[in-house]
C-alpha cells in the first residue's frame, strides 16, 4: 500500500490535520471535508490522499 492510499481513522486524521476529533466530525457532518462512511453513519474513515487534496483546494483559495 503506498503512502497516498492510506486511509485514517478520526483519530489519526485529527492529528494529521491539527484539529480536535469534534472539530473534524462537525467538518464531516456538514460535508466540508472528503468521507468515507463504512455502513453504519457513525464509523468514519478518511483516505490521506483525499485529504492533502482537500486541503490544497482549501489553502489555494483566496478569501
Amino acid at each position: 500500500m503506498k503512502e497516498n492510499d492510506t486511509i485514517m481513522n478520526a483519530v489519526q486524521c485529527a492529528n494529521y490535520l491539527g484539529l480536535s476529533r469534534s472539530a473534524l466530525y462537525r467538518l464531516s457532518w456538514q460535508k466540508r471535508i472528503p468521507t468515507i462512511r463504512l455502513g453504519n453513519v457513525r464509523i468514519l474513515r478518511f483516505r490521506k490522499a483525499d485529504i492533502d487534496k482537500w486541503l490544497t483546494r482549501c489553502t489555494d483559495t483566496p478569501q
